[in-house]
């Protein structure tokens, strides 16, 4: 098993980024080429670009949630498992960290664990999510916001 972990701090007080968070498909084609989809009040379907223009997709069912953890893991795909974190971070910032661990079936994915491909991923997610968010400050109705 790997694990991964990446950290960004979100201009936005805790409560707003765990909201956004809450709400990722809103923000569709400002994820960084990720896209999620709702299935149920608990799962999404996440589709996530890997190398060479291939895509990655979880089925991803949120199995705890606090005000400022969520706890996730994959129904579907790669065995995945994970938190995302909302913590307050200096005067109405947030640092969201997300930790999550592969376990790699088939040499295809222990390939891409090896050359840090999830690690890299999550990365820039965060780095989208971060500037989707902030774009967003101030606005009445952040799915109203033109990509």
């Amino acid at each position: 098993m790997t694990i991964c972990e990446t950290e960004v701090v979100v201009g936005q007080p805790p409560e707003v980024v765990a909201e956004r968070w809450s709400a990722l498909p809103t923000l569709a084609g400002r994820l960084g080429g990720v896209v999620v989809s709702p299935l149920s009040r608990l799962t999404s379907q996440w589709s996530v670009p890997v190398a060479a223009g291939r895509r990655l997709d979880l089925v991803v069912r949120v199995v705890g949630r606090t005000a400022r953890d969520i706890v996730w893991s994959t129904t579907r795909g790669p065995e995945v498992s994970g938190r995302v974190s909302f913590r307050p971070f200096g005067d109405g910032s947030t640092a969201v960290r997300l930790r999550f661990e592969v376990l790699p079936h088939g040499v295809v994915e222990r390939v891409a664990v090896l050359a840090g491909m999830p690690q890299h991923a999550a990365g820039d997610f965060l780095q989208a999510f971060k500037k989707a968010v902030e774009d967003d400050r101030g606005v009445a109705d952040p799915t109203e916001v033109q990509s």
